[in-house]
């Protein structure tokens, strides 16, 4: 396959993921869009790089976080934490009232924000759980053992959990 079609059938089959990634350090609608273009060209600049020992989607998590810690760190200017307005989000389907469909809003807009306040490595792991990827997957994204990924998944769920609860209350 050529550099042109391996690249679009890339971003056809992960830019959903890419975008959550995204959504998970930028911090502002302008930044999602600069964020999104970075982390596509650094996709299309490794492809040569690319040799097929890995599977594509442990290559695209690894380019995407990687360009995504740089960018975060190039860009410190951004907050640490943004107004639940300026959080995009998207609902997959059309829920059962216009309330129901808030509230999940907010819980979306509620769970990115937490993620925001990880530190990198950690913000990463929840978003690599969330895309379902294996502990194994995911150590070998991020450089981690697979157990080390266990237990600190483990504690953030927790943490997260835990979060959650206190602001149901």
């Amino acid at each position: 396959m050529d550099r042109d079609k391996l690249f679009k059938s890339w971003i056809d089959d992960y830019g959903g993921v890419i975008l959550k990634i995204v959504r998970a350090y930028a911090f502002h609608r302008h930044d999602e869009d600069d964020l999104f273009q970075e982390i596509a060209l650094q996709l299309w600049m490794s492809i040569p790089s690319f040799e097929g020992r890995s599977k594509p989607s442990t290559w695209i998590y690894k380019v995407a976080l990687n360009t995504a810690f740089v960018w975060k760190r190039k860009e410190g200017k951004h907050p640490k934490q943004t107004d639940a307005s300026e959080v995009e989000t998207e609902i997959g389907g059309v829920g059962p009232t216009p309330a129901k469909a808030a509230e999940d809003r907010e819980d979306l807009t509620w769970l990115y924000e937490s993620l925001r306040k990880l530190n990198k490595i950690d913000r990463s792991i929840v978003l690599l759980y969330l895309e379902d990827l294996s502990y194994r997957d995911t150590g070998e994204i991020l450089g981690l053992s697979e157990s080390n990924v266990g237990v600190r998944l483990n504690r953030l769920k927790s943490r997260l959990a835990e979060e959650y609860a206190r602001r149901a209350k």
